[in-house]
């Protein structure tokens, strides 16, 4: 890797240029001004030799997310410096010879500071806002039951509410999170919180979240900035009115409040003391429950003490700062230059493994490392290591068995630990068994192995499947999910019954190696756990499409997993070599997903090669035997699905006298035919 820090170079060039010109006359003034701008440029550039690019990941798993969700590669800078240094107009750039490839905005990275970049290529302009939460659930607020004794002036900040009582949001009645109970049938409650700013200048927006059931009227500093449900704006409501309509609380289920834009309401703000007022009413008293849990937060241009940051469940996180380019995994070199166009720091960057950055330590030193614990946007404090292990050894590779053997791990390098793991998990530093002797394998596994050594940084994981296919005609529903939540989708987990089919197991046996094989490997939790994909697959009627479990907010539609193709050995297929690779996976279409998979035992799935699972494509040619379509295959691909065939198929619950399985991917092999485009596909591929 290279390491340039071009300060004294750049500062003698210009000492060479100027000199050249102050010579006689009116070339006096001239050099008289050379060491005015020498003057006013050598603090200025001083300081940028001590910004630098502190930490470097080519390839981001799951470290850590952008506002969307994604995990592009990224770039820390830091400076080191005991001034701040202003990034506008800086460049930063994989191309030596477009180093202003992404120019910084205007940025004041301070004196011992680190700034996150994330290199995924949406090129966007981040903010350097900060979102503070200065009233969230479980902070305390005077309260009174709705009554006519109740002045209009309770929602003045000079109003004196020592006689209120006291309690902790939410307030209400038979919700889950109800922390300050209200009698039932109750209409309204009033309630008051003070909080202090600063600098009310420094505030940019302003946001109200509430969850409330069924309505409110929120007022700051007694102007009324939000309501809902409830009556005209801007016009007053009797403690004793009802609400317009139903509304329900969403938090107790697992949602989130809902936003309103006051950023109006700034001007109403002091330094200093400051009051939020809200009243929340009931449909009726015969009403079953009634919630009111409020959240205000203040978009603030300089982060103010004591800061604590968003609410969590209030997805505030800022827009974040993107380049227009991603790192090449493989490797490429990485250029920071200065407003003027010159080398501030470079830096050559070799294939990294999954999760494994390049940094210095410590911080803007000279000492480079591997970390396999990055640390982006903090300081470079975990361990370093300077090589990256290699990879394990299997003395069985993947595929079909008939007997029982030991599988032996081994690795080349010296004083190292293998750990492993047998459930689909992923091994790492701390977790899965450490290696001690060899694996007795006598059912259907599934192998994860991965190296460490005191000097070198974890490798990349192996995974190899071990196929019993006595196991697979026998195997019952044991360790499989239950129903948890009501109309939990656990249709999938139905018992394969020898009496439904009129072959022999031999018969079974041979099917099955006959046909390619494609194994799916990942954790147990990130598959069928509560937060897994096929748990939060469900789309109910009158969902809007949209999935997930209403029971499970933490559930994720796209999880990382291992992909294994394993060929036949037989005259079609011998040829092919089997192959691995990771990607995400997720359940793919709507049909076969509607209550909860009822209609279709079987569910398709969306295999996506990106880089934060692995290489980012799949350079393996799935389509290269197919029947039809495999001349005209591209080999490389970003994204595959694993078609159910839903709609036509022996799964579905309805019309399977005139299922016809093969009509879909028959339309578009003929199209293929006739134009040499269209959606490649195949049939006769196991899925474990």
């Amino acid at each position: 890797m290279e390491y340039r820090q071009p300060g004294d170079s750049e500062l003698h060039v210009s000492v060479v240029m100027f000199g050249a010109w102050a010579t006689g006359g009116r070339m006096k003034r001239k050099f008289y001004l050379f060491y005015l701008v020498l003057f006013l440029l050598m603090p200025r550039i001083l300081v940028a030799q001590n910004i630098c690019i502190n930490e470097v990941m080519s390839s981001n798993g799951s470290i850590i997310s952008d506002e969307n969700g994604d995990f592009p590669d990224w770039i820390e800078l830091f400076n080191s410096s005991d001034s701040s240094f202003n990034l506008e107009g800086c460049g930063i750039s994989d191309d030596s010879l477009t180093k202003k490839k992404w120019v910084f905005p205007n940025i004041s990275l301070l004196p011992g500071k680190h700034f996150l970049l994330f290199a995924s290529g949406k090129d966007r302009v981040g903010s350097n806002k900060h979102w503070e939460t200065v009233i969230r659930e479980g902070d305390h607020w005077k309260y009174q039951i709705g009554n006519a004794s109740i002045p209009s002036n309770w929602t003045d900040i000079s109003y004196d509410d020592t006689d209120w009582s006291e309690g902790a949001s939410g307030f209400g009645y038979d919700d889950g999170d109800d922390a300050t109970q209200v009698p039932d049938g109750t209409i309204s409650v009033f309630i008051r919180h003070t909080f202090t700013i600063d600098d009310s200048s420094s505030i940019n927006q302003a946001l109200l979240h509430v969850d409330y059931d069924d309505a409110f009227i929120a007022y700051l500093n007694g102007q009324e900035v939000a309501r809902s449900n409830i009556g005209v704006p801007g016009t007053p409501v009797s403690y004793n009115q009802t609400a317009d309509g139903d509304h329900g609380a969403t938090i107790d289920d697992g949602g989130n409040p809902e936003k309103f834009d006051i950023g109006f309401a700034k001007s109403f703000l002091n330094n200093g003391e400051n009051v939020l007022c809200i009243q929340v009413h009931n449909k009726s008293s015969s009403s079953s429950d009634m919630s009111l849990i409020p959240y205000l937060s203040f978009e603030f241009t300089n982060i103010p003490q004591n800061a604590k940051g968003p609410d969590p469940i209030l997805n505030l996180n800022p827009s974040m700062f993107h380049t227009n380019f991603k790192i090449n995994s493989d490797g490429e070199s990485l250029y920071l230059t200065s407003q003027n166009g010159q080398i501030i720091d470079s830096l050559w960057i070799n294939s990294l493994p999954e999760n494994v950055s390049l940094g210095r330590q410590p911080d803007g030193g000279q000492d480079w490392f591997l970390f396999d614990e990055p640390t982006p946007g903090t300081a470079n404090n975990s361990a370093g290591y300077l090589a990256i292990s290699s990879m394990p050894d299997f003395s069985h590779t993947r595929g079909f068995y008939d007997a029982p053997f030991d599988l032996t791990l081994t690795s080349e390098e010296e004083n190292s630990i293998i750990r492993y793991t047998l459930d689909g998990s992923e091994p790492d530093r701390n977790t899965g068994t450490v290696y001690s002797g060899p694996i007795h394998i006598s059912t259907t596994s599934v192998a994860r192995a991965i190296v460490f050594t005191n000097e070198g940084a974890g490798s990349d994981i192996r995974t190899h499947t071990f196929i019993f296919t006595n196991d697979v005609v026998n195997q019952d529903n044991s360790g499989l999910p239950v129903e948890i939540h009501s109309q939990d989708h656990v249709y999938w987990t139905e018992e394969f019954d020898m009496k439904d089919v009129t072959q022999t197991e031999d018969e079974i046996d041979a099917a099955l190696k006959d046909i390619p094989t494609m194994s799916v490997v990942a954790s147990y939790d990130s598959l069928f756990g509560l937060n897994g994909i096929l748990r939060g697959q469900n789309l109910m009627e009158g969902s809007g499409g949209k999935a997930g479990d209403p029971n499970e907010p933490d559930w994720k539609e796209i999880v990382g997993c291992s992909i294994e193709m394993i060929y036949p050995d037989n005259i079609k297929y011998s040829k092919y070599k089997n192959w691995q690779e990771n990607s995400g996976i997720k359940i793919q279409g709507g049909g076969g997903r509607w209550n909860n998979g009822y209609y279709d035992h079987k569910q398709s799935f969306t295999l996506e090669f990106k880089k934060e699972y692995g290489a980012g494509l799949l350079n393996n040619d799935i389509f290269a035997a197919a029947p039809f379509n495999s001349s005209t295959s591209p080999g490389i691909f970003d994204k595959i699905i694993l078609r159910a065939g839903h709609n036509k198929s022996w799964g579905a619950d309805w019309d399977r006298e005139n299922t016809v399985y093969t009509r879909d991917q028959f339309g578009r092999d003929l199209q293929i035919l006739m134009s040499d485009w269209g959606s490649h596909g195949s049939f006769g591929t196991s899925i474990y």
